[in-house]
């Protein structure tokens, strides 16, 4: 908490500041929503390699 105090008075002083770091704030906010994507992404992958290799086996066992 004591960082977003500093964080608070410095941007209190400077209107500019202000500007540019709800401009950052909203760059990371865009950012970890891509991660996320990514991360959803990746599982999703994992699942679907998952069920590829279930379905192999199901296949080569039914052979």
């Amino acid at each position: 908490m004591d960082g977003l105090a500093v964080v608070n008075v410095y941007i209190n002083n400077d209107d500019l500041q202000l500007h540019v770091l709800r401009d950052l704030r909203k760059e990371c906010k865009d950012v970890q929503r891509k991660i996320n994507r990514v991360k959803d992404g990746a599982a999703k992958q994992d699942q679907l390699q998952e069920e590829i290799h279930l379905t192999r086996n199901l296949i080569f066992r039914t052979w």
